[in-house]
């Protein structure tokens, strides 16, 4: 594509880094950031949180929270995103801290990011604040599928 002089844009970017996601590897995705920085992907949302992702996902919490704080706009994918990696690689007091972030600024929270929460909130053993989100959760009516009711029985079950 770049060698018949077509310029790559965020939906090419997106789709070349969700087809090689799982065997991608840190030099791969840090050609993806060069050529997603060259062409103006990174101004998207979505781009820049599959790089973000990508990086967490590769261990690169640097690069990954580089990423996320440069974002003018973070919608609510970019933020559980960013805590889940956080959460994926052991650091669960600054994804707590993230989250309590993401309440301070307003954003609204949804199912998946009570599945992400409530796992690091079981490993810190912060039952009480579990709680509250539990509450928080049946008042808002995301407290309905398995994925979420998973975590709450492993938050309760510790």
């Amino acid at each position: 594509m770049r060698q018949s002089g077509i310029k790559p844009d965020s939906t090419t970017f997106l789709t070349a880094l969700s087809a090689i996601r799982s065997n991608l590897s840190l030099q791969q995705g840090k050609c993806l950031h060069c050529l997603a920085e060259k062409s103006g992907c990174l101004s998207h949302v979505s781009s820049a949180t599959s790089l973000f992702t990508m990086y967490a996902n590769t261990g690169e919490l640097g690069s990954s929270w580089f990423l996320f704080k440069s974002l003018p706009f973070k919608d609510l994918v970019a933020w559980n995103s960013m805590i889940a990696g956080l959460r994926r690689n052991g650091c669960y007091e600054e994804a707590l801290d993230l989250f309590r972030q993401m309440q301070m600024d307003n954003v609204g929270i949804d199912s998946a990011t009570l599945v992400i929460v409530l796992p690091a909130l079981s490993h810190l053993r912060l039952l009480t604040l579990g709680m509250s989100i539990h509450g928080f959760s049946l008042r808002h009516a995301l407290d309905s599928g398995f994925s979420v009711e998973n975590a709450l029985i492993d938050l309760y079950a510790k």
